[in-house]
């Protein structure tokens, strides 16, 4: 879970910050970011393929040194796994089932 303990986010601030390491499929991907009910969700959709979509969602706690631990949240998968939000972009990506050269 990346540790953002310098900063304190909104859990549509974690998923725009999410979608902006996507920035390499942006092309391939449909985006809509949505707030209900006080939660934020990304639903994110390959153009190619409109029936892989997928929803995520930010789970934010406080840290015990003061600042924010941060979960990405999937519909089919849970947790992303990965350390850094590249790596968690990449898994995402993949899940999508896109890359540079369009659909895997």
């Amino acid at each position: 879970m990346p540790d953002f303990s310098a900063s304190r986010h909104t859990e549509r601030d974690y998923l725009e910050m999410l979608y902006q390491e996507m920035h390499p499929w942006h092309d391939h991907l449909g985006k809509l970011l949505l707030s209900v009910n006080g939660h934020a969700f990304l639903e994110l959709v390959n153009r190619r393929v409109p029936e892989i979509r997928r929803t995520v969602r930010a789970s934010v706690a406080n840290a015990s040194d003061g600042g924010q631990d941060v979960a990405f949240l999937t519909d089919c998968y849970g947790e992303i796994p990965g350390d850094t939000l590249a790596e968690k972009a990449t898994v995402l990506a993949r899940t999508l089932r896109v890359d540079l050269t369009g659909v895997l």
